[in-house]
């Protein structure tokens, strides 16, 4: 109770101890009614402050709800702002590492690169190496038979006498038709036989000069099953095989031609093949 209060009732003592020796009835009915208002106003005044000093538990809840509110509003902000903080980290590290991975491409890129341009550089050395071997050993071969003939057609008596019996059953076979004549002989081999029975033999001549006299003499064979030809390799071999399969349907269409080392004479003149697309068309 406040000190006003408890005068004001003090007070209302007094002057009612003095209205009951003065005996007035009416001045006691006033002084009741005063202290019933009096005393309503006292207990409205302790009600208020008891509420003052005591907040009820719906008010402690909403307080204390707030309060736990505001505490997750803080740490959901502070998460927030660690969840931007490792992002832009790993944002970095991300762009760094494809920084570090396009680098790394690239000199990997730039060393194939050169690489490869070592790699065509030797490769293309070792083909001109290889090309070159080639034709070497092809000039070679071909000037290993140079001054080879090979005989096809003839039947040819072959035994276990050796070589010299084989040289001269060839020359007697050739000389049959003046074929080899004083032309010398410096070896003959049996190869194989052809699909008719008849003997392949290569024969060396001594010199390319004893060759060609024997190559000029060739034409006395025709109209028999014996053939001479320069002994070639096997690319050349099969491509001369051609050209005579060509001159044949040619002399078969009415045509004058002859058969020349990758050559054709048509007519009189020669034609060269080099190969056997140039046969196309003929």
């Amino acid at each position: 109770m406040s000190k006003e209060v408890k005068q004001r009732a003090s007070s209302l003592d007094r002057i009612e101890g003095r209205g009951r020796r003065g005996s007035g009835a009416s001045i006691q009915e006033l002084f009741k009614r005063k202290r019933e208002e009096l005393e309503k106003e006292v207990e409205v005044f302790e009600r208020s402050k008891k509420t003052a000093r005591s907040p009820s538990e719906k008010d402690k809840n909403i307080t204390r709800k707030e309060d736990f509110e505001d505490e997750e509003m803080d740490e959901l902000k502070k998460l927030i702002l660690s969840i931007r903080k490792d992002i832009k980290e790993d944002l970095r590290e991300i762009k760094e590492e494809n920084r570090m991975i396009r680098e790394d491409f690239k000199r990997m890129r730039e060393e194939w690169s050169r690489e490869k341009e070592g790699m065509e550089s030797r490769i293309e050395v070792l083909e001109q190496k290889l090309k070159k071997s080639e034709e070497r050993e092809l000039a070679r071969d071909r000037k290993e038979r140079r001054n080879n003939l090979v005989v096809t057609g003839g039947r040819i008596d072959v035994d276990k006498r050796g070589p010299m019996h084989l040289k001269e059953e060839i020359k007697r076979l050739l000389d049959e038709k003046q074929v080899v004549g004083d032309a010398k002989i410096m070896e003959a081999i049996h190869m194989a036989e052809d699909k008719n029975g008849g003997s392949i033999v290569l024969i060396k001549m001594e010199s390319w000069e004893e060759k060609m006299k024997v190559i000029r003499r060739k034409g006395n064979l025709k109209g028999t099953n014996i053939y001479i030809e320069d002994d070639l390799p096997p690319e050349d071999r099969t491509l001369q095989k051609l050209i005579r399969r060509k001159v044949m349907e040619l002399r078969q269409k009415g045509e004058v031609a002859k058969v020349g080392y990758k050559k054709i004479n048509i007519a009189g003149k020669w034609v060269p093949v080099p190969d056997e697309s140039k046969l196309q068309g003929m």
